[in-house]
């Protein structure tokens, strides 16, 4: 499934890259950054505790001017779906999911376990996580490829309602 979803995530326009563990992750988020004259980036409460300390140039957000001013979001979906290439992330709270949209590049981890065959196998947990009390305005989001659009004259425009650059990490080994 990892190769499927793989497929379909770059075909959609992201850049896909499995890597075996959190530490090797951060490797890869380290040299990306240093490629990509990356030196600002937000990340997630979730994505912070996987990687762990690390030696990342993250900012402190804790409002919108915060994460405007990143260059890359770092999230962690909780799921990723094979059939369509597309992340599955549930949000508690607004600025974790800001942190993947405002700024212009979004890296996105997602364990190689939690890639599932396809949208319909995620019915229950999605019906449970949404309906479960005490979390105001859980929100669910669906991402497939870079936010892109187009106009009346169907000129495609990337990057205007999110990122115009995702990177996704598949860390770990997929389930048996």
């Amino acid at each position: 499934m990892v190769e499927q979803f793989s497929a379909r995530a770059f075909a959609l326009g992201a850049m896909v890259e499995t890597v075996p563990s959190f530490r090797e992750a951060q490797g890869f988020i380290a040299r990306f950054c240093r490629k990509e004259s990356i030196k600002s980036a937000v990340a997630c409460p979730r994505a912070q505790t996987l990687l762990g300390e690390s030696e990342l140039p993250l900012l402190e957000a804790e409002s919108l001017k915060d994460l405007a001013a990143a260059q890359m979001g770092i999230v962690a979906a909780d799921y990723g779906i094979a059939e369509t290439g597309t992340l599955v992330h549930f949000h508690e709270d607004d600025l974790e999911k800001l942190a993947g949209i405002l700024p212009a590049t979004c890296l996105a981890l997602v364990e190689a376990k939690n890639i599932v065959s396809a949208a319909e196998d995620l019915a229950p947990v999605i019906n449970e996580r949404l309906c479960r009390p005490g979390i105001p305005g859980a929100q669910l989001s669906f991402v497939s490829g870079p936010s892109r659009t187009a106009d009346i004259e169907c000129q495609l425009c990337i990057g205007v309602h999110g990122p115009a650059r995702l990177v996704i990490l598949v860390v770990g080994e997929a389930r048996k």
